[in-house]
């Protein structure tokens, strides 16, 4: 929560988008004085991304690990903090910037989107754990 707020931006559109009304436009150069209703605009979509992260990604990332293979009696505690730890890694990020409009989802899942530091993430995250878990059959 604390890296979106700090460094990304938030959702231009969608749910999470914010009224620019009355907002004069900055100089080249000028710095903006961030105000409580900045805070409050940076807060609000971060506690919105987390609980759709925590609704939405997790359960379904934790039906991929299961039908990739991932013990599904045995470990459930475990393979459940591996999802909400590569939901959080992956997704919340995504929820942040991007919000809920469907036509960016549709970009997102069908992996046509350009990229930047939050799909490099997302993408990375996704990678790394899949190349974490291919030696582990091997067994040496």
């Amino acid at each position: 929560g604390v890296y979106c707020v700090l460094c990304l931006p938030s959702a231009k559109g969608g749910v999470f988008a914010r009224d620019a009304v009355g907002k004069r436009k900055e100089k080249h150069g000028e710095r903006r004085k961030e105000g409580a209703g900045e805070w409050v605009g940076k807060i609000v979509p971060t506690i919105l991304s987390l609980l759709l992260t925590l609704t939405l990604a997790t359960p379904l990332l934790l039906v991929f690990l299961i039908l990739f293979g991932a013990p599904l009696m045995t470990h459930f505690a475990h393979n459940l903090m591996c999802v909400t730890h590569m939901a959080f890694l992956a997704t919340m990020p995504l929820f942040y910037v991007y919000g809920v409009d469907p036509n960016m989802w549709r970009e997102i899942c069908s992996a046509s989107l350009p990229w930047d530091g939050v799909w490099g993430g997302t993408v990375g995250t996704m990678v790394g754990a899949w190349l974490g878990a291919v030696p582990i059959p091997l067994d040496w």
